[in-house]
């Protein structure tokens, strides 16, 4: 098998994670503010700089967290 071949095979399997991924957070209809905290944490932020550059506290970022793993996790187990 060529590095070509596998490179070409690898860039479309990344293609389809991110297929998949869009699809997944268009389907969970996050709010602005919650597409923002995963935004920041995805940066390297902590939830207690989240929840301070947020206006929130740290428990309402995990608490957000939370619902969204949650919602998620209906998605995955129970995809339309």
């Amino acid at each position: 098998v060529a590095i070509a071949d596998l490179r070409a095979e690898g860039e479309m399997e990344c293609a389809l994670v991110r297929v998949e991924v869009d699809d997944l957070l268009e389907r969970l209809n996050l709010s602005e503010q919650e597409r923002e905290l995963l935004e920041l944490l995805s940066e390297g932020f902590s939830q207690r700089e989240v929840a301070e550059m947020l206006g929130h506290s740290r428990e309402w970022v995990a608490w957000r967290l939370g619902e969204i793993r949650r919602r998620t996790t209906e998605l995955v187990e129970n995809p339309e």
